[in-house]
C-alpha cells in the first residue's frame, strides 16, 4: 500500500498512472488529518508527499511518519519545488528521497521500487521482478561454537577435537 498526499488533481492523475505500474494499492488523501487517520488504522508500505499541498500538510505527515509509526521504517518520497533549500529541508526532516516537480513517471517508479526493495514491509521480501512476496518462516536452529587450542603446536589437539566431536554428536 502506498499512501499519497496531494491536493493537485493533475498530479494525482499522473501519480495514479505512474504508481499503478508498481502493482501496489494506492490511497490518495488531500489533507494531513486524513493521512494521519489512515496511518493510525493501517501503516502504509510507503508514503509519497507533495510538499506543495496547502499549508504544512506534507511536513506534518512526514513528522508523524518519523515519530509515531514506531520501529518500522516507512519510506517517504517528497515531491516539491526544484529548490536546493527545499530539498535539504525535506531530507533533513526525514524523507528518504526528494524529487523535483514536474516528476518523470519512469524515474518516480524506479525510485519507488528501489525504496521498497531497501525497506520491505514486515513479513515480505522482494521477488525476482521487484514484487513483494511473503517471507518464508525462519528456520529455528541451535548451535554453538567450541574452540580447541593446544599449548604446544599439534600435540594432542586433533585427538581431543575428534573425541569431542564424537561425544557431542
Amino acid at each position: 500500500r502506498i499512501l499519497v498526499l496531494t491536493d493537485d488533481p493533475s498530479l494525482e492523475r499522473l501519480l495514479g498512472a505512474a504508481l499503478g505500474a508498481t502493482d501496489r494499492a494506492l490511497k490518495f488523501v488531500r489533507s494531513a488529518d486524513e493521512a494521519m487517520g489512515l496511518m493510525s488504522l493501517d501503516a502504509p508500505h510507503m508514503v509519497v508527499l507533495d510538499a506543495n499541498t496547502a499549508g504544512d500538510a506534507a511536513w506534518s505527515v512526514l513528522a508523524h511518519v518519523r515519530g509515531a509509526l514506531g520501529p518500522t521504517h516507512v519510506p517517504v518520497i517528497m515531491l516539491g519545488r526544484d529548490d536546493p533549500r527545499e530539498k535539504v529541508r525535506g531530507l533533513r526532516a526525514g524523507a528518504d528521497d526528494y524529487q523535483a516537480l514536474p516528476v518523470h513517471p519512469a524515474e518516480l517508479v524506479a525510485r519507488v521500487r528501489r525504496l521498497l526493495a531497501r525497506f520491505p514491509p514486515p513479513g515480505a521480501v522482494s521477488g525476482a521482478n521487484g514484487a513483494l512476496e511473503k517471507a518464508p518462516e525462519p528456520v529455528q536452529t541451535r548451535g554453538q561454537v567450541i574452540a580447541f587450542y593446544g599449548a604446544k603446536g599439534g600435540v594432542g589437539t586433533t585427538t581431543l577435537l575428534i573425541n569431542a566431536g564424537i561425544a557431542l554428536h
